[in-house]
């Protein structure tokens, strides 16, 4: 190989290696903070849980497989943005909740920076010692990607980050809506989540600031 070449193939695995750590970058910055946001967004009666606990100090409804299709959308999505370099292109996801469970199974497709496909599969369950909190059951996650962008991936350690933030779903919604609900001059105090069959219960307290 001639000195040229050998110079631009030396050029070219920098800037490969270079555009990995950029991706890394981009995607490790995310924090568990912003995926609570995504969480929150996502979730359906926050106006009316407001308004209930300013009357009566709580706020109790029953939420379907649609209502936490949308949540778990909210967390998915939030583990892999937050920048605009990261951009998601679908998202393809089933929930249902039977014999009080919840399941999820789907696939995100990333477009940019890297292209890739992240299958997950959770399940969240009624903790049988307490009767007022879930719990995750199972979490698997596999990833479709090229030898770089799984690196990269490897790297970020999405699987971490989707423990990390469904560790304890109870405080975890907790924390996220009492930000949210901050701006709405509400404190949060507790939260109560349990499965019945095919609906999850949700009793939020808190006071008015």
């Amino acid at each position: 190989m001639s000195g040229t070449l050998q110079l631009f193939a030396k050029l070219l695995l920098n800037n490969q290696l270079l555009f990995a750590c950029c991706i890394i970058y981009s995607i490790s910055n995310i924090a568990i903070k912003e995926n609570m946001s995504e969480f929150v967004t996502s979730f359906p009666l926050l106006d009316q849980a407001s308004i209930s606990i300013k009357e009566k100090g709580s706020f109790q409804t029953q939420i379907g497989a649609q209502e936490l299709k949308n949540i778990m959308k909210g967390i998915v999505e939030g583990l892999l943005s937050g920048q605009d370099i990261v951009r998601v292109k679908d998202q393809q996801m089933n929930v249902s909740i039977q014999q009080k469970e919840g399941r999820v199974i789907g696939n995100v497709v990333i477009e940019k920076p890297i292209k890739a496909t992240i299958e997950i599969d959770c399940t969240l369950s009624n903790d049988e010692e307490n009767n007022k909190r879930i719990v995750l059951k199972n979490l698997e996650i596999s990833q479709k990607a090229g030898m770089l962008a799984r690196a990269a991936l490897s790297a970020v350690n999405i699987e971490g980050k989707a423990r990390q933030a469904l560790n304890d779903p109870n405080q975890a919604l907790l924390n996220a809506l009492g930000e949210q609900l901050a701006s709405k001059d509400i404190k949060t105090t507790n939260i109560s989540l349990q499965f019945s069959d095919n609906l999850l219960n949700i009793d939020l307290t808190g006071s008015k600031n």
